[in-house]
């Protein structure tokens, strides 16, 4: 097995784990405008190389670049957000429409196309070329876990909280498809004493910023290598995504055993529905109601998260997205286009 990389690896690159479990780690090392030019060639050269009979690919480019190889190559892909809700929120209208077509056309080439939910399924319905799977993400139980009285506090220190504050936590890449910006606004209105971290960077950095105001209480920690901290140190999480494939930053939350306040898109509904272990407490609101009645169903989330854990009193960590199934899902994928 061999990790191929389009580009040279940036200085946060995974690399070196793979390379600890034995994985060789590769490169075409093409530019995103070089790869248009060069990259099938180099890729189609490599594969045959190496004997490769199987291909995994995940992402717009490498789409686009496994699509022309030999069909004789079983190819799978994973797609992880719906490219038509996805792309244009980034690239503009015009430009993220065009590269959401070239993508769907891309894996309608590839053939066996695993999606993480059953939403991006659906929402591929129309396209009745693709053959589509649902492999729902995985979280890596032991590392996320609930965490111990002691990591719970040194967290807290290390991020220089108050040990009887009650924190917020908001994870993710700061992008329009987030709703960052008002959450934070509706967070103000409910006139509570809240600590909130945010974790993550992006464009609406600046309007994040300014929708807090000169609040000490709003802290903004960038991007952070190693969420678990902000994660064990909060009381709830809280997504207001406007749309999602499979949230991996809930996962992770749910899995540390931390309640979760969501916005009620059908990827947050599913991945609480799917869970096949005992959750910790999960609600959902939506800011697309009248400003008061937006408050209300965040403050009735307050409540019932207050309510959990008078109840539970303690963290508990929540085994409910398994690496394995993930895995064999995966391989079955694989055994079925040698197979055909």
């Amino acid at each position: 097995m061999w990790v191929l990389t389009l580009s040279p690896e940036p200085k946060d690159s995974l690399k070196a784990i793979f390379l600890d479990q034995g994985v060789e780690v590769l490169s075409l090392n093409v530019g995103r405008l070089k790869s248009l030019f060069v990259g099938r060639a180099r890729l189609r050269k490599l594969v045959a190389d190496k004997a490769v009979e199987v291909v995994h690919t995940q992402g717009i480019r490498a789409d686009g670049l496994v699509s022309g190889l030999d069909p004789a190559i079983s190819r799978v892909a994973t797609l992880r957000n719906y490219p038509f809700e996805d792309y244009p929120p980034l690239y503009g209208k015009l430009k993220g429409w065009l590269m959401a077509w070239f993508h769907l056309r891309a894996l309608t080439d590839v053939g066996r196309v695993a999606v993480v939910s059953g939403s991006i399924a659906r929402s591929l319905e129309t396209n009745g070329k693709l053959q589509v799977e649902v492999v729902h993400n995985s979280v890596d139980s032991q590392l996320f876990c609930a965490p111990s009285s002691e990591e719970r506090v040194q967290s807290r220190a290390n991020l220089a909280l108050h040990p009887d504050a009650f924190v917020v936590v908001i994870v993710g890449d700061l992008i329009r498809r987030k709703r960052v910006p008002e959450l934070l606004l509706a967070l103000g209105r409910l006139k509570a004493r809240l600590d909130v971290l945010v974790v993550g960077d992006g464009p609406e950095l600046d309007s994040c910023k300014a929708a807090v105001g000169i609040s000490s209480t709003v802290r903004f920690l960038g991007k952070c290598e190693d969420v678990r901290p902000a994660l064990w140190a909060s009381d709830v999480f809280i997504s207001n995504s406007a749309s999602e494939g499979m949230p991996n930053a809930v996962m992770e939350a749910i899995a540390t055993g931390l309640p979760c306040i969501l916005s009620d898109i059908s990827a947050h509904c599913e991945l609480v529905t799917v869970a096949n272990a005992s959750l910790p407490e999960v609600t959902f609101f939506s800011l697309d109601k009248p400003k008061q009645g937006s408050v209300d169903q965040l403050k009735e989330g307050f409540d019932a998260v207050n309510d959990y854990w008078l109840r539970t009193g303690q963290r508990r960590s929540c085994d409910a997205f398994s690496v394995d199934a993930m895995a064999e899902k995966y391989c079955s994928l694989y055994r079925q286009g040698k197979r055909s």
